[in-house]
């Protein structure tokens, strides 16, 4: 058995053993993978839970119901109000792991008044490497990783949901849309919407995987290496720096390295 499918039969393995699961979802590969997992592994005892808030690009919500219907399973989704939180709002660099544990209190106090008790997030052995200050927040609230602990990489799960047919296995990844405004900047309402209006018309345009760096009345503008040679292009003729200051962009620039996950 190669290292893959090990993973998988481990994954399933630390699933059966929870009676009862609640899957934090968004609208990314990983929680879809998890939460079909677990839909197999617990039948009956699975629900999805989300939380919409202004932080979540377009599309997100909509795909999580998606994911939880392919899985067969009911999608409970609340609404949150991040400027309230002024810990989130002034984005300092702590800011992840206050957002997380927001989000992620919501979570467990929803699963906690359904009697569920293992509470789950679709974290890979890949965002283990990297730093993510939300991670301690989710574990201080006791949320588990069933995706890591079976030594899943993000290359795994994409394939192992391709076999299974999910159809968010080749969705190209997501982040928060505070991640587009610099740290020690206050996050508005403004900015992520027309940062979110900005990435939508982009994706509308054939670019899949795009980020929109918001900086005052600047937009720097991200896409895969591949991508960048067409979207210098077609700029003109798609009207982008139009489009852009429309939203309120004043000055309109192109990433020349392009979009690097981190």
């Amino acid at each position: 058995m190669d290292q893959m499918h090990k993973g998988m039969a481990d994954l399933e393995k630390i699933l059966e053993k929870m009676g009862s699961i609640a899957v934090a979802c968004s609208g990314g590969i990983d929680s879809a993978f998890l939460l079909a997992a677990a839909a197999r592994a617990c039948p009956g005892k699975t629900i999805a839970i989300c939380v919409d808030s202004r932080l979540a690009p377009s599309g997100e919500i909509d795909s999580a119901r998606r994911n939880a219907e392919q899985a067969g399973v009911d999608l409970v989704c609340i609404e949150t109000d991040i400027f309230q939180n002024t810990k989130i709002v002034r984005n300092h660099e702590d800011r992840c792991y206050h957002c997380k544990k927001h989000m992620f209190s919501i979570i467990r106090e929803q699963a906690e008044k359904m009697k569920i008790q293992f509470f789950v997030h679709g974290v890979n052995m890949d965002d283990l490497k990297q730093v993510r200050p939300g991670l301690k927040a989710a574990q201080e609230l006791g949320f588990l990783a069933p995706l890591a602990d079976a030594g899943l990489a993000k290359a795994d799960i994409r394939m192992l949901s391709r076999d299974l047919g999910l159809c968010a296995w080749n969705r190209p990844s997501q982040s928060c849309l505070a991640t587009r405004i610099p740290t020690g900047t206050e996050i508005r309402a403004k900015d992520l919407y027309r940062v979110d209006r900005a990435e939508l018309f982009l994706k509308e345009s054939g670019f899949a995987q795009v980020r929109v760096r918001c900086s005052g009345a600047k937009a720097v503008i991200e896409v895969e290496p591949s991508m960048l040679g067409k979207l210098k292009k077609e700029r003109s003729m798609m009207g982008l720096d139009a489009v852009l200051s429309q939203l309120g962009f004043e000055c309109v620039e192109i990433d020349p390295e392009g979009y690097c996950q981190a």
